[in-house]
This record gives C-alpha cells, structure tokens and sequence, in this order.
C-alpha cells in the first residue's frame, strides 16, 4: 500500500461521516448524500496528490463537498425535505436513540429546528452547519466554501439574528 493510499485511508477514516452529514443535511435524502459522498470521496482520491496543505485536511474535504453539493442541487432543481427520523443528532443520518426523558419534545425540537434552518439561503445554512453541527472553525469554513473569514461570521451572525427572530414570533403566536 503506498503513502497516498494510507493518506487517502486516514481522510476517509477521520472525515467521511462528518463529510456525510453536511451531505445529508444540505441535499435532504440519503439516496442523494450517499452519492454524494462517493463523488467527494472519488474527488478526493483524485486530488489528494495535488492536495498542497493551504487548509486542514477537514476543511478540503467540505470544501470538495460543497462544491458536489451544489452541483447536485443545481442539476437536479430540487431540494427534498429530510425525513425527520433519518436525522441523527450529529447529522450522519443514523439513527440514535431518543431522550428517555421527553422524546416527543426531542423530536419536535429537532423537527422546529430542521424546519427554521431550511428557511435560510443555502450558503448561509451550510455555514451554519458546519460552524454549528461539525464545529469547524471560521476559518475551516471559509475555507471550504470559498468565502473570506468576514463573510462567514456575517452569515452566522444574520442567521442566528433571522432564527432568534423566527423563534420569537412562532411563541408570540398568530
């Protein structure tokens, strides 16, 4: 097995599930993650000899699947809605059990939750979730969408302003 094999090993070993999740979260299906993934991985795979080390490894790899992702998206037109009970709290799509304490109020916190992040702009909601979900820093997610360090900190900042906002009136009510 050569160097570039065990590296490429190691990036799928530390990387591949949170690469997953960003995918399920962003695209909505498994179907469309799965196959996502593939192509990031294959992507990677590809590139990792001109891989130069500008970034972390984490933040090449989202950024090679945010590139996929959009591409996904933008061709096929569409964004299906995610199932709630495909959503793992740490967004690999796998199934985890439910809070012993109240797991209706878990699940309709997650499903809120799902309903006010889609109402975002897609660059801003994938911020958001690799800020957030994977907990990447700013810089990692600059990085991996391609932006400057401002404009990712403008787009957590407005997102969180626009999901306080949401929350807020929702407990106001009609």
């Amino acid at each position: 097995m050569g160097d570039l094999d065990r590296r490429f090993e190691g990036l799928v070993r530390d990387h591949a599930k949170a690469v997953y999740g960003f995918l399920f979260r962003y695209l909505g299906s498994a179907e469309d993650a799965e196959d996502a993934l593939n192509e990031t991985l294959r992507r990677a795979h590809n590139g990792l000899a001109r891989f130069r080390g500008d970034c972390t490894e984490r933040a090449w790899m989202m950024t090679i699947a945010a590139n996929v992702a959009k591409r996904i998206r933008d061709v096929s037109g569409r964004h299906r809605n995610s199932r709630i009970e495909e959503i793992g709290k740490d967004g690999s799509g796998e199934e985890e059990p439910a809070s012993a304490s109240d797991p209706a109020g878990e699940v309709m916190n997650r499903f809120e939750a799902e309903r006010l992040l889609a109402a975002l702009p897609s660059e801003r909601r994938m911020a958001v979730w690799m800020r957030v979900g994977l907990q990447m820093t700013d810089e990692e997610v600059a990085a991996a969408l391609g932006v400057p360090v401002g404009t990712v900190k403008s787009w957590i900042w407005r997102s969180l302003v626009q999901l306080r906002s949401a929350v807020a009136s929702e407990a106001q009510g009609p």
